[in-house]
């Protein structure tokens, strides 16, 4: 928040209520669990769900959708954005297209019509390095990854993610909605109210925030093979 404050001196700033937020998740993911055990938490308040099963107790996938809003609007008191399709990838585009507290249903015919119109960066994988690379070279919508050939693809961002890329360009993606995924990343990170250069602060709070990591770590029983380092610059 001190950036926002930084810039607008007068906004009001509520503290954050973290217990408020696990409760809310908690039962949010209780209310999505008793519609299909396949759910996938991905945050406290977003997950995938596999409700092919359920059509015959619930109703049609948009149905379903429909019923969720309704759900979680009376029975916990707050919204919900629903994006429904027949993968993972463009379900949750649909989502962020919906957003903020819509509905967007797109049935396999109509994937090709909401994909290929939109910026490259609406794909997984592509940041915003990426998408520079790709608009220079000519690759600015998803039209443009579909369409493309693979070799040309593959000479921007290497074969495995121009596979990839192409895939979803195509509205393909085989991924399951995976119940209970183990975690895959443990960490912690501060955000400090004024920017830091001293050197010794720096260390100081690079222990503390290891420590921290370390202790979640061992809580939830697992060993790290990687260790990332994440520093963000005052120019963001």
């Amino acid at each position: 928040p001190h950036r926002a404050i930084a810039l607008c001196p007068e906004i009001i700033v509520i503290p954050p209520d973290h217990h408020a937020y696990r409760d809310a998740s908690g039962r949010l993911m209780e209310l999505l669990g008793g519609m299909t055990p396949l759910l996938e938490a991905v945050s406290v308040d977003e997950a995938f769900l596999d409700v092919s099963g359920s059509v015959r107790r619930l109703g049609r996938p948009g149905k379903i959708a429909l019923d969720i809003r309704r759900r979680v609007r009376d029975e916990l008191g707050l919204t919900a954005t629903v994006g429904a399709a027949s993968t993972k990838f463009v379900a949750k585009l649909a989502s962020s297209l919906a957003k903020p507290d819509g509905l967007l249903i797109v049935p396999p015919g109509d994937v090709s019509a909401l994909l290929r119109p939109l910026p490259a960066s609406a794909l997984w994988g592509v940041g915003p390095l990426t998408s520079e690379k790709l608009r220079s070279c000519g690759f600015s919508t998803v039209a443009d990854i579909a369409d493309a050939r693979l070799g040309q693809l593959t000479a921007i961002v290497g074969q495995a993610a121009a596979r990839s890329l192409q895939a979803l360009a195509h509205g393909h993606d085989d991924r399951p909605v995976t119940p209970e995924t183990a975690d895959i990343t443990i960490g912690t990170e501060q955000t400090f109210d004024q920017d830091i250069a001293d050197e010794r602060v720096i260390r100081r709070a690079l222990l503390d925030l290891s420590a921290t990591a370390a202790r979640r770590l061992r809580r939830a029983g697992h060993v790290g093979r990687t260790v990332v380092l994440k520093v963000r610059f005052d120019d963001f």
